[in-house]
């Protein structure tokens, strides 16, 4: 895929190799045509590269290639010169910022593969424009989720909101509704630059910047604890308010959380839900959401999937027989 997206030549090493002595004749090009390929390959990838190519040297012998354990020690080198400073850096982060960074990463690689419903995509960037603060976004199995939810995220930070996005289950710091609510609180104070909540200093329960509707809601039969984390959320909310910038949490596959009273009420959905700070959730239909105005994913269409098969076939620079990608359109989603 590298040869079709420049971004990633920073991060790709080539190797041309050179055959010396006399080679047995299935180790030479097959005919004309295929040297000519082979040629027209290497050109384009010395102007894509500046030249920047390593070349290697295997040399024939009677009883085989000699060369390719110095060839492995050239690649390993390179490889560890390439990687060792990104190594580096994720050893020095802490345990949340492991986690930003595998969720970014997971958002990056998914938003590649989003192509097509354009109308889909228009009428919820326009329903946050207007100003709706909880979208709810139910889908079938295959219906896209994933891949629309984060396009979205991409849109929308193009749109100066600042987005935190979490896929459920992706990680195992990430795999109950709890653990979205921890989450939250520790982005939020990452940003506000406060100390950490620990859960272990108590808040007031009765003086908690939290409305009664909201109390009565969301907290009726939850543990104390959880109360707790509730309530530094809806303070954290509140403070990062006034910074003037607007936020939009997002988590994905709600109904992959753990099957349990916290994930049924939704622990981790803000009190201060408002212009400036919003949520956005995907899950499947079965998960029961009652009390909240829900949108329905379509079932992708035709022509959806087609523009779905040829973005990923021509990120991956990768080709099908049309009448195979004929028959993957006709399957199900």
């Amino acid at each position: 895929g590298a040869l079709s997206d420049s971004g990633k030549l920073d991060h790709t090493l080539f190797y041309f190799r050179e055959i010396v002595g006399d080679v047995p004749s299935n180790y030479r090009t097959e005919d004309e045509a295929q040297a000519l390929r082979i040629k027209e390959l290497k050109d384009r990838i010395h102007k894509l590269t500046g030249g920047r190519i390593q070349y290697y040297t295997l040399t024939w012998k009677e009883n085989g290639f000699s060369g390719i354990a110095e060839f492995a020690d050239m690649l390993s080198f390179d490889l560890q010169k390439l990687l060792l400073p990104e190594w580096e850096q994720y050893d020095r982060m802490t345990p949340f910022d492991r986690e930003l960074y595998t969720h970014e990463s997971y958002l990056r690689e998914k938003g590649k593969m989003f192509r097509g419903r354009t109308e889909l995509v228009g009428q919820l960037l326009s329903d946050i424009r207007n100003g709706r603060k909880l979208m709810i976004l139910k889908g079938e199995v295959g219906s896209g989720k994933s891949t629309l939810f984060s396009h979205l995220a991409t849109q929308l930070r193009r749109e100066d909101w600042e987005v935190f996005p979490l896929f459920s289950g992706l990680t195992a710091e990430c795999v109950t509704a709890f653990d979205i609510l921890k989450h939250m609180v520790y982005y939020l104070e990452k940003e506000l630059n406060l100390p950490h909540f620990d859960g272990e200093t108590p808040m007031d329960l009765e003086q908690a910047p939290i409305g009664n509707e909201w109390k009565e809601k969301k907290t009726t039969d939850q543990p104390d604890y959880i109360k707790q984390w509730q309530l530094r959320l809806n303070s954290l909310c509140n403070q990062y308010q006034t910074l003037g910038k607007g936020l939009i949490f997002m988590l994905d596959a709600a109904d992959q959380l753990y099957d349990d009273d916290a994930r049924d009420h939704l622990i981790f959905l803000p009190e201060a839900l408002s212009d400036r700070i919003r949520f956005i959730m995907t899950c499947l239909p079965e998960l029961s959401v009652s009390g909240y105005t829900t949108t329905s994913i379509p079932a992708i269409r035709e022509d959806d999937k087609r523009q779905v098969i040829d973005g990923i076939l021509s990120s991956h620079g990768r080709e099908l027989p049309q009448e195979v990608i004929t028959r993957m359109i006709a399957l199900p989603a």
